[in-house]
């Protein structure tokens, strides 16, 4: 209507989510994305919509730094609470992803190429036989041997 001024993005923003009592997430109920996240319609910008906990880290904390990930703490994708939302690089995202055992790769025995089960690493670990004669045992190269011996692979057991 003329006349009238655009609602304000902020304004805008506070109508689409609904606060969680029990977790404290503000959930988006605007569109989400296929990954879940949900997404923004800025003002003036057609055919491009913002991640809403970017929007949201914009407006109660300021810019984001170039090559920063706006991370949830609470791990729900659609939650704009600033308070569950803290700044990271891609790597951060990622460490924090595996930290809280959120990762989705298949580990250990259940990966498809895997020739190893987690007893043969944890008896390799305490092995006194040479990296050649485990991986001869194994039918693995010596190589893989030294890198779950060294705790390269295999990392969680």
């Amino acid at each position: 209507m003329v006349g009238k001024r655009p609602m304000q993005i902020k304004d805008r923003f506070y109508q689409k989510f609904k606060a969680d009592k029990k977790t404290g997430c503000w959930n988006w109920l605007d569109h989400l994305g296929k990954d879940g996240r949900g997404r923004f319609r800025l003002a003036g910008i057609k055919n491009y919509a913002e991640l809403s906990s970017r929007v949201s880290w914009i407006l109660h904390y300021g810019e984001i730094p170039m090559n920063m990930c706006v991370c949830h703490k609470c791990d729900n994708t659609s939650c704009v609470n600033p308070r569950h939302l803290f700044l990271g690089t891609q790597r951060d995202n990622m460490r924090d992803m595996i930290r809280k055992n959120r990762d989705n790769r298949r580990k250990g025995s259940r990966h498809p190429n895997a020739k190893l089960k987690e007893s043969d690493v944890r008896f390799i670990r305490r092995s006194k036989l040479s990296n050649t004669e485990l991986a001869s045992k194994y039918g693995v190269s010596r190589p893989v041997i030294s890198c779950v011996r060294r705790r390269v692979t295999w990392t969680h057991i």
